[in-house]
């Protein structure tokens, strides 16, 4: 029998949710296969744990697209929402009709409709071979503005097949993004690793946190500074970063063709996990070695990664 994930109320507190491990690399995956745990949530409460850390380790956009379409689901009467453990699950008259699952970088959409009924514009996915997936066959894959309307599109579909009845009074609109913004030690709490955080981090030490573990630690961002024409690499060391600005500085590209590191016309950053981390360190850039992730988040650093 699966396990019963914590019930949270409320604004949720590390205290409430305790830590939930996770063994795979979120933020590259988009696999929904885990078990689904039995968990019924009251009008109070939000979040199963495991999906409250899913969001908490989402791209901003997705979080968006998550609490605008909960507000969505929340306009209307007679739907039963249950927590699972990678999303959302809405039935109608106990019958389920809609999952949501929360990956790093899109929302997963299953309805129970028939995706060959829509217009190939919308990329839909037909999962009726997957036992899992046979009453919520269509598929919609939400990682952009432009997906995100196709996604009402469909959904207005959904409300026609099954008369789905407004609320006689509409709820107020929820701000479900503003609990879910995080950083690199908040996540690394969640998961259950906030002891290994340490004043000094060295080669030697690093293995203490599981690759996969500092891997989810980032906190994804989408690239404001995207390059135009071909990458123009700068590459530098996490104890370079460390002996030049201590703690002191927001570390970017900017910062380092300001102070001469980086050449003017470089265009991306890559940190390397070598020499030792004395500061906890704020970095935003393209890419991280697996070492320098380590080196950064033991001293206690945020790991913002462009994507």
């Amino acid at each position: 029998m699966a396990r019963k994930d914590k019930k949270i109320k409320g604004q949720i507190s590390e205290e409430e949710l305790g830590t939930v491990k996770l063994d795979f690399d979120f933020a590259d995956s988009e696999d929904d296969e885990e078990e689904l745990v039995d968990y019924v949530a009251s009008e109070d409460q939000k979040y199963s744990n495991k999906v409250f850390l899913r969001l908490k380790m989402a791209m901003d956009r997705v979080k968006q697209y998550y609490s605008d379409f909960r507000n969505e689901m929340n306009k209307y009467d007679k739907i039963t929402f249950r927590s699972t453990s990678t999303g959302d699950t809405y039935l109608y008259k106990r019958k389920v009709i809609l999952k949501v699952s929360i990956f790093a970088r899109a929302l997963k959409i299953y309805m129970n409709l028939n995706p060959k009924d829509f217009d190939e514009k919308y990329h839909l996915v037909d999962m009726s071979d997957i036992k899992k997936y046979e009453s919520t066959p269509l598929m919609i894959r939400v990682g952009s503005d432009r997906s995100y309307k196709y996604l009402l599109e469909i959904f207005e579909s959904l409300i026609n097949k099954y008369r789905l009845p407004l609320k006689k009074v509409q709820p107020e609109v929820i701000d479900y993004v503003s609990e879910l913004q995080s950083n690199t030690q908040e996540i690394l709490g969640l998961l259950g690793y906030q002891e290994v955080v340490t004043k000094i981090a060295t080669l030697k030490a690093i293995d203490v946190i599981p690759n996969n573990v500092a891997k989810n630690c980032q906190v994804l961002v989408t690239n404001p500074f995207k390059a135009k024409g071909s990458k123009v690499i700068c590459e530098v060391t996490v104890g370079e970063l460390s002996a030049a600005f201590k703690d002191k500085y927001q570390i970017n590209l900017q910062l380092l063709i300001d102070v001469g590191i980086a050449s003017a016309d470089a265009n991306y950053l890559r940190i390397i996990g070598k020499g030792d981390c004395r500061y906890p360190l704020d970095i935003q850039a393209n890419d991280y070695d697996i070492n320098a992730l380590k080196l950064i988040i033991m001293t206690g650093g945020n790991v913002v990664k462009y994507v």
